[in-house]
Protein backbone atom coordinates (compact mmCIF):
# COMPACT_ATOMS: atom_id res chain seq x y z
CA UNK A 1 0.00 0.00 0.00
CA UNK A 2 2.38 2.45 0.99
CA UNK A 3 4.30 2.00 -2.59
CA UNK A 4 0.84 2.67 -4.37
CA UNK A 5 0.29 5.94 -2.45
CA UNK A 6 4.05 6.56 -2.48
CA UNK A 7 4.43 7.70 1.35
CA UNK A 8 6.38 5.55 3.55
CA UNK A 9 5.19 2.52 5.46
CA UNK A 10 5.87 4.59 8.99
CA UNK A 11 3.01 7.04 7.56
CA UNK A 12 0.44 4.03 6.36
CA UNK A 13 0.77 2.79 9.89
CA UNK A 14 0.11 5.94 11.81
CA UNK A 15 -2.84 6.54 9.35
CA UNK A 16 -4.20 2.94 10.02
CA UNK A 17 -3.52 3.15 13.66
CA UNK A 18 -5.08 6.45 13.69
CA UNK A 19 -8.24 5.16 11.68
CA UNK A 20 -8.89 2.26 14.55
CA UNK A 21 -8.54 4.72 17.06
CA UNK A 22 -10.56 7.32 15.77
CA UNK A 23 -12.48 5.98 13.00
CA UNK A 24 -12.83 7.93 9.44
CA UNK A 25 -12.72 11.24 10.50
CA UNK A 26 -9.24 10.30 11.36
CA UNK A 27 -8.28 10.40 7.66
CA UNK A 28 -9.30 13.60 7.04
CA UNK A 29 -7.03 16.08 4.88
CA UNK A 30 -5.26 18.22 7.49
CA UNK A 31 -4.01 20.74 4.80
CA UNK A 32 -0.99 21.13 2.73
CA UNK A 33 2.25 20.02 5.29
CA UNK A 34 4.71 22.58 2.93
CA UNK A 35 5.60 25.84 4.71
CA UNK A 36 3.08 29.11 5.06
CA UNK A 37 2.57 30.61 1.87
CA UNK A 38 4.87 33.73 1.39
CA UNK A 39 4.17 37.15 2.48
CA UNK A 40 0.69 38.72 0.81
CA UNK A 41 0.41 40.63 -1.99
CA UNK A 42 -0.30 43.74 0.33
CA UNK A 43 2.92 43.34 1.69
CA UNK A 44 4.74 43.06 -1.73
CA UNK A 45 3.56 46.03 -2.70
CA UNK A 46 5.52 47.56 -5.13
CA UNK A 47 8.26 49.99 -4.03
CA UNK A 48 7.48 53.34 -6.13
CA UNK A 49 10.53 55.89 -6.51
CA UNK A 50 10.95 59.77 -5.48
CA UNK A 51 10.88 61.77 -8.61
CA UNK A 52 13.35 63.71 -6.23
CA UNK A 53 15.22 61.03 -6.30
CA UNK A 54 19.30 61.76 -7.48
CA UNK A 55 20.22 60.13 -10.82
CA UNK A 56 23.46 59.29 -10.72
CA UNK A 57 25.47 59.65 -13.78
CA UNK A 58 28.23 56.69 -15.32
CA UNK A 59 30.79 58.58 -13.33
CA UNK A 60 29.27 58.17 -10.01
CA UNK A 61 28.55 61.30 -9.44
CA UNK A 62 24.83 63.49 -9.50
Amino acid sequence: MAKRLRVSVRSVQRWHRAWQDRGDVSLQSAGSAAASPGPSTATCSPVHTSRSAPRWSSSGTI
